[in-house]
């Protein structure tokens, strides 16, 4: 195939479908926690927003640093 493709034009139809399907639920348990946030502690949505991003933040932050540490097996293992 050639280098300059497209996403779409360089993956078979199921594989695509599955790329844009995957890629809307991505995010899905993060959008109903957060839009729920008020009935899960009424004064408290910030609480429940940083429970959700703080996680992510932190590895964000830190991991680059420690990643190599870590075997690929590992790390597919843990996932």
């Amino acid at each position: 195939k050639e280098d300059n493709l497209s996403l779409a034009e360089a993956l078979s139809r199921p594989e695509f479908i599955a790329f844009i399907l995957l890629g809307l639920f991505n995010n899905a348990i993060f959008v109903i926690m957060n839009s729920i946030a008020k009935d899960i502690t009424a004064g408290s949505v910030a609480l429940v927003y940083l429970a959700n991003v703080l996680p992510t933040f932190l590895m964000k932050l830190i991991g680059p640093y420690w990643f190599h540490l870590v075997s690929y097996e590992m790390r597919a293992k843990a996932v």
